[in-house]
């Protein structure tokens, strides 16, 4: 009876072993599903940020050719000329070409300007304060896959310039040394190329072209007071021109005929002789 009395206490205590491991294990398991949930949420979270992330870097990366064409009507061109400088010089805008001119009954400019991109929004607004725009085009270009293309491009040629240089040092003779530096002056002028190339993208992605062309139909009173009198005195100029051109006209004439002119004098001259002796002899 003692034996089996210990039996039973045996199994009694293994049964509440087992169930205390079980017990266990369940949390455990619950636990680490939990933390497994947690984690993956997380990754994806982190995950979606630095999507987002890199999309943004993307877009602030990108190389875009801003164009701005604009046509105003002010009242007087040197003012309006005068303001945009005051407008682009503080922030190390510079006008890149200007021309100026009388049209009919106005006066006309074209006036072309290089602004930060990053001010091209303001400006645009700035130049509209100028008068009455008449026309207005905003444009712009993405250059951004030719400049990564570019980049990739240069690294490897730049790859081959070096491997090339490794290979003079290992030429064999006079033939493969010509034919390694023949290659390399290729590869040269494809990476200057690109250079040149990239150099522009960046210049025209930093700087936007604003066109501007101006025009006034009313001149300043003083404009035109004085043209009156200037009229007048090119009125008169012209005219002494003119009779000047007349005159030079005739005399120039006169010594052209004057060989004929003596011609028909002499022959004039022998008619009426011919003539009185006629009347002499009738009579």
């Amino acid at each position: 009876m003692g034996e089996k009395s210990k039996m039973k206490k045996v199994l009694v205590l293994i049964l509440i072993l087992v169930s205390i491991f079980s017990i266990i294990g369940c949390a455990a398991d619950r636990e680490y599903s939990e933390n497994r949930d947690h984690n993956e949420t997380g990754m994806e979270i982190a995950e979606s940020k630095s999507n987002e992330q890199s999309l943004d870097s993307v877009e602030k990366q990108r190389k875009l050719i801003k164009n701005l064409v604009m046509r105003i009507e002010v009242i007087d061109i040197e003012e309006a000329i005068g303001k945009i400088e005051n407008i682009i010089i503080p922030i190390n805008g510079y006008i890149h070409n200007q021309r100026l001119w009388e049209h009919e009954d106005d006066i006309r400019a074209e006036v072309n300007i290089k602004v930060p991109s990053m001010y091209f929004t303001q400006i645009s607004s700035e130049l509209r304060k100028l008068g009455e725009v008449i026309y207005s085009n905003i444009s712009s270009t993405d250059v951004t896959e030719e400049f990564i293309d570019l980049v990739a491009r240069r690294k490897t040629f730049e790859t081959q310039e070096t491997r090339l240089l490794s290979f003079i040092d290992k030429a064999e003779n006079v033939d493969e040394l010509l034919s390694i530096e023949r290659e390399l002056e290729r590869v040269r002028f494809e990476i200057e190329r690109i250079i040149g190339r990239i150099n522009y993208l960046e210049n025209a992605t930093d700087y936007s072209n604003i066109n501007i062309s101006l025009y006034s139909k009313v001149q300043p009173a003083s404009t035109v007071a004085n043209g009156g009198w200037e009229k007048i005195i090119f009125a008169f100029k012209d005219g002494i021109g003119v009779f000047g051109r007349v005159v030079i006209g005739i005399v120039t004439a006169l010594v052209w005929l004057f060989p004929f002119i003596i011609v028909v004098l002499i022959f004039i001259a022998l008619f009426l002789k011919y003539s009185n002796v006629n009347k002499k002899n009738h009579k």
